[in-house]
């Protein structure tokens, strides 16, 4: 048993090591010059304004065809009619708050934002309203 144990683990530390020497010599050849040296790389490369979100700013992303997360829904048995916004990066309130402005004539206390679901629910149907103010901007 004490054997079987032995030649196993020497079986596995050579693979290891042919593995290991054969990789480095492939990345040798493969990865020189792709990546700079850290040296050279500054706090700046890194950030990306596009990524930061800072308070009031926001980016809504489109999905893999192109159309903008805005949807409808019906609750309460169908006669009660929702419009929600999703895939809402950054500073949801302010986007709100810049819809509210955009459409004066949905009432405010149809608003709700849910912050931590990263969306925004308005009572009633405006996705047309919605999609098309977001289709401008975004």
């Amino acid at each position: 048993m004490n054997v079987l144990r032995g030649q196993c683990h020497q079986i596995v530390q050579t693979s290891i090591r042919f593995q290991s020497t054969v990789a480095a010599g492939r990345l040798k050849t493969i990865n020189k010059g792709l990546f700079p040296k850290l040296e050279d790389i500054s706090v700046n490369d890194l950030i990306s304004e596009n990524i930061l979100f800072e308070k009031g700013r926001y980016f809504i992303a489109r999905s893999k065809t192109g159309n903008l997360p805005v949807y409808s829904d019906t609750k309460g048995g169908g006669n009660k009619f929702v419009t929600e916004i999703r895939k809402i990066q950054g500073d949801v309130v302010q986007l709100r708050n810049d819809l509210q402005e955009q459409l004066p004539f949905i009432p405010e206390k149809n608003w709700k934002v849910l912050t931590q679901s990263r969306k925004i629910i308005i009572k009633g149907d405006a996705v047309k309203q919605v999609k098309g103010i977001l289709t401008r901007t975004f």
